[in-house]
């Protein structure tokens, strides 16, 4: 059985992006992206929103990977070995491998993933999260908050209601990136 877990790249003051729709601020160190690799790696089954998955899909061809860090190639690795659902209403094709299109979220068949799943799920995107999360299925929020202040843009999750969180991990690395675990409850 799965688990779903939202890991989220954030601002201190709590945006996914700027005003413009930009993250690059967000861009994670050598560390910091082992540290990624070592919790993707446990991921079997990845689910993205629209945006997201546009954003991602670069890992399928990334460009000039031979000459990039080891890191770097090993993630790329670990995007095309996992599984991938894209939920979008706008698309009309998805371009990488294994890689299904649902038109909506529906919670039994979230349901059944779940039980089908030996490894973790991971979600990419605010709004899918925020999604899942109101559905009361993501089992843990991996936060990445980066020093920096956006001002304003997308903030990370779109909690309709109160959810109680519990840390369990907290970790800091050298460029001042800290990461926080939390089971929801």
């Amino acid at each position: 059985m799965g688990k779903i877990i939202y890991t989220v790249l954030t601002s201190a003051d709590g945006y996914f992006e700027d005003a413009a729709g930009n993250f690059d601020w967000a861009r994670p160190d050598e560390d910091v992206h082992r540290y990624i690799n070592n919790s993707e790696r446990m991921s079997s089954l990845l689910l993205f929103g629209r945006k997201m998955y546009e954003v991602m899909k670069i890992w399928e061809d990334f460009p000039d990977l031979q000459n990039m860090p080891d890191y770097i190639i090993e993630y790329a690795g670990i995007w095309k070995i996992a599984k991938k659902v894209v939920y979008s209403s706008s698309l009309k094709t998805v371009e990488t491998a294994d890689t299904i299109l649902k038109r909506a979220i529906d919670k039994n068949e979230l349901e059944e993933m779940i039980l089908s799943e030996n490894g973790n799920i991971g979600i990419g995107g605010a709004e899918l999260a925020s999604q899942v999360l109101a559905l009361k299925l993501v089992d843990e929020i991996h936060l990445y908050t980066f020093p920096v202040i956006i001002g304003s843009g997308k903030k990370w999750i779109n909690a309709g209601e109160k959810t109680e969180l519990e840390e369990y991990e907290c970790r800091e690395f050298e460029n001042g990136v800290v990461l926080t675990k939390y089971k929801v409850k």
